[in-house]
């Protein structure tokens, strides 16, 4: 019995048997107003992630991502399409070890959420005699516009008040 398509998204979710944090870093220049020059930030950027996920020996994960992959350039004119047609938001969780079942405010303790996700690299995948008695991960590496931890955006900006204590910045 195969697996639809409409299922692959809760088999991924399964099979991911590693993930990334993200990082986020800032470009800044050199400013002065008066006095000595300091750094001044004018631009946020992403590093890619990557994740690895178990394939079944039907091989339904490769596939997925191959035909991902040709959402993003058709294999036979090498034409690319708009990011809004292959791109996609992508949740990734640290799971609580101390979970308590039927409680899903417990499931996690820190959540991202990545926007306008997509694959910019299908991994490779060794094919051996000496992997026996093993399962397939394949590596696919995801460039993404941005992501926000999923517990304290808010949508709201985060403002830090002068005379602030760092205890309170965590309740921001």
């Amino acid at each position: 019995m195969g697996i639809s398509e409409s299922d692959m998204p809760a088999r991924l979710n399964f099979m991911c048997c590693e993930a990334e944090l993200p990082a986020k870093s800032f470009n800044s220049s050199e400013v002065r107003t008066y006095g000595a020059t300091f750094q001044m930030p004018f631009v946020d950027t992403y590093a890619n992630i990557t994740l690895k996920f178990i394939c079944g020996d039907d091989m339904k994960e490769r596939r997925f991502f191959d035909a991902w992959s040709y959402m993003v350039q058709d294999p036979n004119t090498s034409d690319f399409n708009y990011v809004s047609d292959y791109a996609t938001t992508i949740d990734v969780y640290q799971i609580s070890e101390k979970r308590h079942f039927g409680q899903p405010d417990d499931l996690y303790t820190y959540g991202v959420r990545f926007f306008d996700a997509w694959p910019i690299t299908v991994g490779s995948m060794s094919l051996s005699y000496g992997e026996y008695n093993t399962f397939h991960k394949l590596p696919i590496t995801f460039s993404y516009r941005k992501w926000v931890n999923i517990e304290i955006n808010t949508g709201e900006p985060t403002l830090i008040e002068p005379g602030r204590s760092s205890e309170n910045f965590s309740n921001t």
